[in-house]
């Protein structure tokens, strides 16, 4: 524990002055509780300013901290961002992650406008039924909630 301990003093010392690379492993620590306490938000800090320095690595880790929402406020469009950086210098990982969220955003649309077209087909039918009607009047809340939700991710 005791030589755990010196390295983070000195992986510190290290990012303290700008290195990149001890920004991104002491950022690794605290997100994973390693020789350090567990921090989130002490993780994203450090992800960001390597990833400010170009770190590949620290990119693709503070995209996944804002899809998850681990540490900063989700923010997919600023993950996709970061993942193209790290895609860009030939990183598999965020390569892989920038496909799920591209996957993710396909089956959203997909079934928004499955149910769109449900709701469309429902409301005709409500002109003339009342179990229609009904229908049509269930779907609604959880429509709004999915133009929220596609609100939010855009």
């Amino acid at each position: 524990m005791r030589d755990k301990k010196k390295a983070c003093e000195y992986v510190r010392m290290a990012a303290d002055r700008g290195l990149a690379k001890a920004q991104y492993v002491l950022g690794v620590w605290f997100s994973t509780g390693d020789g350090v306490t567990l921090d989130h938000v002490e993780a994203a800090r450090l992800y960001k300013l390597a990833a400010e320095h170009g770190f590949t690595e620290a990119e693709h880790n503070l995209g996944v901290a804002y899809v998850e929402g681990r540490g900063v406020a989700r923010d997919v469009a600023e993950a996709r961002r970061l993942f193209k950086r790290a895609v860009g210098k030939g990183h598999a990982p965020a390569a892989i992650r920038l496909e799920q969220l591209c996957l993710e955003e396909w089956a959203a649309d997909s079934a928004h406008m499955f149910h769109r077209k449900a709701s469309l087909e429902i409301a005709r039918a409500a002109a003339r039924d009342e179990d229609a009607k009904a229908a049509l009047a269930r779907l609604r809340p959880y429509l709004a909630a999915v133009r929220t939700r596609r609100g939010a991710a855009s």
